[in-house]
């Protein structure tokens, strides 16, 4: 929340702000045009070149400085990241680093699971998340689009699809003599940059993107001790047929429209247990049995039957501990109602350090 502090004027962290500005090679006598290009409207060149050189201005400006850089570090695929009191050195301003973020909320409450969104400003920030390793996919506010940018965005899920597809844009990026892949990609990266630009040009609809990552007791292959240390050296298969259940994190890929000005979402997710809950009912009903495949069977099939039958063969163990005890159920999909979202700008986190 802003207050009265945002009026307090310090002074900038000269060398710094001037690091900051030469790593993305940018002339100081036009650095109003670069800050328009991210939405800052109130710092022009003349007021930049005050703030470099020593004059005091009011804190907010610093962080527009550094919400502007982290945007244009991220435009060039960077790994950047300028923190707001790193551009200030002034002695009435005091750092507490302490305060700074809520970054242990999830600690504090363990079923909790939580992410923050960033904006995806190119096609190479949206390959980067394409590449994570994530089970299942979670679009958000598609209910809230005009009608006239059906079009764009119907593009931009064929686009998705067509990079998710195809083995060679995702992984064959070191053949030595061809250049078919790169072909390729700086084609398709042609139409999702287009894309990106109709959509925020046209509709101010941007996109932001993370994974979020939930603890579940999942069937899974059962090993020995013996095979698991033969892993360590070489592949191993579940040769006897063998599944027990385990714990198993399931990566969710959000992707979050909007057309509102903001800088982050945070999603968070009430799971219905915590990791050591989970560990606990391991412990507790532990369970492994030997399916073979019928023929006729799918693997996706098959994999379901397996997790069904584990998953009540512990919950029978469960009610002949207790027979009023509630059945033990660990799902494959998200409970809407356990997810929330909250849009964050970033005068969010505002402090009085005076």
């Amino acid at each position: 929340m802003m207050n009265k502090a945002k009026n307090n004027k310090v002074k900038a962290n000269s060398k710094r702000l001037t690091a900051v500005r030469e790593i993305l090679n940018l002339p100081k006598p036009k650095m109003g045009d670069f800050l328009k290009r991210h939405g800052i409207k109130k710092i022009g060149d003349r007021v930049y070149i005050s703030i470099e050189n020593g004059e005091k201005t009011e804190l907010k400006k610093f962080y527009d400085l550094a919400f502007a850089f982290n945007k244009e570090f991220k435009k060039r695929n960077l790994n950047n990241k300028i923190e707001v009191h790193e551009l200030i050195d002034d002695p009435e301003y005091k750092f507490n680093e302490n305060i700074k973020t809520n970054t242990n909320y999830a600690e504090n409450l363990p079923k909790i699971c939580t992410t923050t969104l960033y904006q995806i400003v190119n096609a190479e920030n949206l390959y980067k998340q394409l590449g994570s390793s994530y089970d299942k996919k979670k679009v958000l506010n598609l209910g809230t689009m005009p009608p006239e940018a059906t079009e764009e965005l119907n593009k931009l899920f064929e686009r998705v699809e067509e990079y998710n597809s195809s083995r060679e844009l995702r992984y064959e990026d070191e053949e030595e003599k061809s250049f078919n892949r790169e072909k390729k990609i700086l084609n398709i990266s042609s139409e999702i940059n287009s894309i990106f630009n109709s959509l925020q040009s046209k509709y101010d609809i941007k996109l932001f993107m993370s994974i979020l990552q939930i603890p579940s007791i999942q069937a899974q292959p059962f090993f020995s001790d013996e095979d698991e240390k033969k892993s360590m050296y070489e592949p191993i298969e579940n040769v006897d047929n063998i599944w027990e259940l385990g714990i198993s994190w399931v990566n969710y890929l959000f992707y979050y429209f909007t057309q509102d000005n903001i800088d982050s979402v945070t999603v968070k997710y009430e799971n219905e247990y915590s990791e050591n809950e989970l560990s606990e009912i391991l412990k507790k009903f532990p369970v492994k049995k030997k399916f073979i495949k019928p023929d006729n069977v799918s693997d996706e099939k098959h994999d379901r039957m397996i997790q069904d039958q584990l998953q009540n063969e512990m919950n029978r163990m469960n009610h002949k501990e207790n027979e009023d005890a509630n059945s033990l159920h660990f799902r494959d999909s998200l409970y809407e109602d356990h997810l929330s979202l909250t849009v964050n700008n970033r005068y969010d986190e505002w402090i009085d350090h005076f």
